[in-house]
């Protein structure tokens, strides 16, 4: 059943027609509401066409992917930048959208898209219990984190060319090459799902 629900989020009233995942509208009047930049928009907007894209290309070979749920992580991945920048973002999304009552699934898609999955290390192992591994794991995580990778503002380009960047940017930190590894394994197995054949 569809319903209408006010959520009060820092002080601001947000009205939002909810059946679980949000329309594509209500993803971009969530955005626009906690303030994320223009720029950041259009960016989620690029990331969702091009998850989409990927994600119906690997259902038309015969593997279930939830379509709504692609779309609205791609428009929602970087909602945390409503709040802050950097690799603190993702995680700071999934608090959002968990806050403001959304599923899980859609939290997780924020909370795991930074270089295709943050694990929270620590240097000393003395609290591996409490280490926080933000890597995806579901198909729809997985497409999104990709998908953000491949897009550089509203443009697509290679997993390669954009780690070349960092790479040039931040030097070869071993943190940079688990990700660059993380995000290779994660576009191959898309590669071999969009290339399966029924």
């Amino acid at each position: 059943m569809e319903f209408t629900v006010s959520i009060f989020f820092d002080g601001q009233v947000i009205l939002m027609s909810r059946k679980g995942i949000p329309s594509k509208e209500e993803c971009i009047l969530l955005l626009k509401k906690l303030g994320v930049d223009e720029r950041i928009i259009e960016h989620t907007k690029a990331v969702s066409r091009v998850a989409l894209e990927i994600a119906k290309g690997i259902k038309k070979n015969g593997v279930n992917v939830d379509t709504k749920l692609v779309e609205a992580g791609g428009l929602l991945h970087d909602i945390g930048r409503s709040k802050i920048h950097g690799l603190e973002h993702g995680a700071a999304g999934g608090t959002i959208l968990r806050e403001l009552g959304y599923p899980d699934s859609l939290a997780r898609i924020a909370d795991t898209h930074v270089l295709c999955g943050v694990v929270d290390e620590d240097p000393n192992q003395e609290n591996a219990a409490k280490v926080k591994d933000h890597t995806p794991r579901s198909l729809e995580e997985k497409i999104v984190c990709y998908a953000d990778k491949i897009t550089v503002e509203k443009k697509k380009t290679t997993l390669d060319r954009r780690f070349d960047k960092w790479f040039q940017q931040y030097g070869r930190s071993p943190f940079l090459e688990r990700a660059y590894a993380r995000s290779k394994g994660i576009e191959t197995e898309l590669n071999s799902l969009l290339s399966k054949k029924r």
